[in-house]
This record gives structure tokens, C-alpha cells and sequence, in this order.
């Protein structure tokens, strides 16, 4: 198993986290490239703030971050 495939099924299986923040870890773990909050509020359809408050969430864990144009990106390739 990869280091992905590993990250997503603790995502998916984790109890410490809401549901919409393991919807929002998984898009960034198999879409790593940088995207806009607006883009990942698009593409999971979550509303913005629930977007924002995952990504925030999910960068504490050290899942996503920001690069150096302030967007979005996964951490685990």
C-alpha cells in the first residue's frame, strides 16, 4: 500500500474528524495539484466556509498546505 492509499483510509476511517473535512482530505490527497478553496468548493460541493474550515483543519494535520502563490495543495504525494 502507498503512502497515499494509507493517508485516505485513515482519513476516511478517522472518528476525530468531520465528515466534511475527510470529504475535503480525500479530494486533496488524490488532487494534490494547487487549487483555489473556490475550486475545491466546486468541485465537492461543500459551501465555502465548511471548505475553508477543512482545508485549515486538515493543514494542522499536515494533509494539505499552501504554496508560495497562496493556494491549496495536498502534502502527500
Amino acid at each position: 500500500m502507498t503512502e497515499r492509499e494509507e493517508v485516505i483510509r485513515d482519513l476516511v476511517q478517522s472518528s476525530g474528524l468531520r465528515a466534511t473535512c475527510r470529504v475535503v482530505g480525500v479530494h486533496m490527497v488524490l488532487n494534490p495539484q494547487p487549487q483555489t478553496a473556490m475550486e475545491v468548493t466546486r468541485i465537492t460541493g461543500l459551501n465555502r466556509r465548511t471548505v475553508t474550515n477543512s482545508l485549515n483543519e486538515l493543514m494542522e494535520l499536515n494533509l494539505v498546505g499552501k504554496d508560495h502563490h497562496g493556494l491549496w495543495v495536498g502534502e502527500v504525494r
